[in-house]
């Protein structure tokens, strides 16, 4: 067994290119099931949802949000996406997360983005920790193996054990009334 040491600045870089990878993914496709909803969600009042204005939002009312985004990305009016519509749709959303990550992390103004300025890695240590099975400090290239594949497995079922579809319907999208 071949032992590789990854100290925790090199595992804080591994843990942001997958994190970078996983963000990529997310603005291509939108939030996946389980995901924490949109920044921009938290601004849609009730009202704008509710469609018919009877005080209650229904199944399809809120299923139609989803209708009115596409309707938004085309832009040709041809009732369907093109593959540069959903580019520039991702790359405009990408643009508009990444000035707002630039906003909170320029925490002295003066617009630029210093190492010191960048965020600390949150649950590096635990992650360490969760790949060194043996408790040997290290991280064997087995040990690197097995986690990188028990992270790929989660990233296919999601995080809470259901299929990740990207939008597409799966057992859950029907409300259970219909």
């Amino acid at each position: 067994m071949t032992k590789m040491t990854l100290g925790k600045p090199a595992l804080a870089v591994l843990a942001l290119g997958v994190g970078v990878l996983a963000a990529g993914s997310a603005l291509a496709f939108g939030p996946s099931r389980g995901a924490a909803p949109e920044p921009g969600f938290m601004e849609i009042s009730f009202a704008e949802i509710d469609i018919d204005g009877d005080g209650e939002i229904s199944f399809e009312e809120l299923r139609s949000m989803g209708t009115a985004r596409m309707q938004a990305i085309d832009t040709d009016n041809s009732g369907g996406l093109s593959l540069e519509e959903m580019q520039a749709a991702a790359v405009a959303r990408a643009s508009d997360r990444a000035a707002g990550m630039f906003e909170r992390m320029d925490r002295n103004g003066d617009a630029e983005v210093t190492a010191d300025e960048l965020p600390k890695p949150r649950r590096t240590g635990m992650m360490f920790d969760r790949m060194d099975r043996d408790s040997s400090g290290t991280i064997s290239e087995e040990e690197f193996a097995e986690a990188k594949t028990h992270m790929q497995e989660r990233m296919k079922k999601g995080h809470h054990g259901k299929d990740s579809r990207h939008g597409k319907p799966g057992p859950d999208d029907t409300p259970k009334d219909q």
